[in-house]
């Protein structure tokens, strides 16, 4: 199996005021691991542009089951599974760097994700057929967290402001970057739980106004941004569930 995984040193910038890892940068890290292997294998951001096409993340779900804390070094990992149709999934987990044993690692968060191949000019899906073939040699069938993510709604959401997309939001697609989209959500509530999952809907670019609403309650917290069209309708950009 041909884990790739990132080694990183958290520190106080990592955590929130509770003390709980921002999931800004725990999604970060994870996908940085990620982003590496695709460069491996040919497949990065950069090389899919220059060939008209680009990577588009659309769920991701992370679980964090054991301590993680500032001042320690912690690996982060990832594989991808065979491509199904149009769709491509990721499987993550976390460890203590000097715990590391690849899946035997005793993990203290695990994760998992999906994803799709968009024309870069567009903005359609694809299906591209050869990074599945270039990815084949590391793929696996076995899933950290099996079946599909589940579905996340909010029922009585209420206005929590405006984010405007700044250029610190922005990734090499010049679109708002994956995980900027959880410091915005994070920032709105009381963040709970242990588990976040996250549905991206559609992308947002410089200057572009996101309306922020959240629901929280007993089972978790929920975040939902929007951003309005031309005829000042509002379409769904992003879903956030914290929670158990």
């Amino acid at each position: 199996m041909a884990i790739e995984k990132v080694e990183v040193t958290l520190t106080e910038e990592d955590f929130n005021h509770k003390g709980i890892i921002k999931a800004e940068s725990l999604f970060r890290y994870l996908q940085k691991a990620a982003a590496n292997q695709t460069v491996k294998y040919g497949v990065s951001v950069e090389e899919l542009i220059e060939q008209g096409y680009m990577w588009a993340l659309t769920k991701m779900k992370v679980i964090i089951n054991g301590d993680i804390l500032p001042g320690r070094k912690y690996t982060f990992a990832t594989f991808p599974l065979h491509q199904k149709r149009a769709t491509f999934k990721r499987e993550f987990f976390v460890c203590e760097t000097e715990k590391y044993a690849g899946l035997d690692s005793p993990m203290v968060a695990v994760g998992t994700s999906q994803w799709c191949v968009m024309d870069f000019v567009t903005r359609k899906l694809v299906r591209k057929s050869g990074i599945g073939e270039s990815l084949a040699d590391v793929c696996e069938d076995s899933e950290i967290i099996p079946g599909p993510i589940e579905k996340i709604r909010g029922s009585e959401l209420e206005y929590a402001g405006i984010h405007t997309v700044n250029e610190e939001d922005l990734d090499s697609n010049r679109h708002t970057n994956n995980c900027r989209y959880l410091t915005m959500a994070e920032n709105c509530i009381d963040r709970q739980g242990n588990t976040v999952i996250v549905n991206y809907v559609m992308e947002t670019r410089l200057g572009d106004e996101i309306r922020l609403y959240k629901e929280e309650g007993a089972g978790g917290s929920f975040v939902e941004g929007r951003k309005a069209d031309e005829n000042g309708v509002e379409e769904k950009v992003f879903e956030v569930y914290f929670g158990d």
